[in-house]
């Protein structure tokens, strides 16, 4: 949204090929519309997105995201100790 004068002039960076998948056309079309109960959707040049799909898709990847972290988390503390119950003969 930051670049439609770029894309309404024909100079994005998809359309100069500065970025993929290339945008063919010169004069891109943006339309947002909110669906009834369905999110708000966003299309740039027959590409859609649908908002409210993309976020949870990003809340559920954070979740997997934290769990690994907090696996990873316990695995290293429990190293930490064992390696100072070593250094202190505990």
């Amino acid at each position: 949204m930051a670049h439609l004068a770029e894309y309404a002039t024909g100079t994005g960076w998809r359309q100069t090929s500065k970025a993929q998948p290339p945008i063919t056309d010169p004069y891109v079309e943006t339309f947002m519309y909110w669906a009834n109960g369905g999110g708000t959707v966003l299309d740039l040049a027959g590409e859609r997105l649908n908002l409210r799909t993309a976020a949870n898709a990003a809340v559920k990847l954070a979740e997997v995201v934290e769990r690994v972290r907090m696996q990873y988390l316990k695995r290293a503390e429990a190293a930490a100790n064992v390696a100072l119950r070593r250094r202190h003969g505990l």
